[in-house]
């Protein structure tokens, strides 16, 4: 997945907008030197936890490439104090191998309605071209563009993260395109969330009334069991 031209500067450059493609590849970029701030490394070729999300391993195993050991550049999510995570400005990863060729991401952002159409399909001219919703207790959706495949969820969460005031927050994880790495990404989401729930410091909002995105959107393809 090439990352050659029109890169964000880093997350705080870009935050205010929706889309999960702009986050994942700034984290490509402002956590690229990441690893000198938090000496993380994955000692094997697939790591004991996702990013810092305690997941069954067995889930993410199928998204790190076969015969190669990839590091972990970026603040993981372990557990923080709301002021920490603000003081931070984000937290997230990337997974690159020994040439820096980015593998997956990991990341966090905050975003102002739980509407997953919105967030898939920002900024305008995304080359989005349809995407899946996921049948879950949150706004959860798969799509793929010309960089590679995501999946993301919006979660009710309110915390002072990067001067902002919203109410929900998205996780979103980018791999490979192929058929097989979007089922994992699909399979995958939902653990995560609860992953990161566990170690993010919310202040509970009320969940999404629609519990499908389908409901907000009448054009996106029809929804797939995970």
């Amino acid at each position: 997945m090439d990352r050659r031209s029109g890169l964000p500067r880093s997350i705080r450059d870009r935050i205010g907008t929706y889309s999960p493609r702009t986050v994942l590849l700034a984290l490509s970029m402002a956590l690229l030197p990441a690893s000198a701030l938090t000496g993380c490394g994955s000692a094997a070729a697939v790591p004991s936890t996702f990013c810092g999300l305690k997941i069954d391993k067995s889930l993410y195993a199928p998204l790190f490439p076969g015969g190669k050991t990839l590091s972990e550049r970026g603040a993981a999510f372990i557990r923080m104090s709301k002021e920490q995570i603000s003081a931070r400005g984000g937290r997230g990863c990337t997974y690159r191998d020994n040439d820096g060729k980015l593998y997956l991401g990991v990341g966090e952002q905050p975003v102002d309605q739980d509407d997953i159409s919105k967030f898939v399909k920002a900024p305008a001219g995304s080359d989005v071209r349809d995407y899946d919703p996921i049948n879950g207790p949150y706004q959860e959706a798969s799509w793929t563009d010309d960089l590679g495949g995501y999946v993301a969820a919006i979660v009710p969460c309110s915390i002072p993260m990067l001067e902002t005031n919203s109410k929900w927050y998205a996780l979103s994880i980018q791999a490979g395109s192929s058929a097989a790495d979007v089922r994992t990404l699909r399979k995958l989401i939902g653990p995560a969330v609860k992953a990161y729930l566990a170690v993010t410091p919310c202040q509970p909002t009320k969940p999404s009334t629609s519990r499908s995105p389908e409901a907000s959107s009448p054009s996106p393809s029809k929804a797939r069991s995970n």
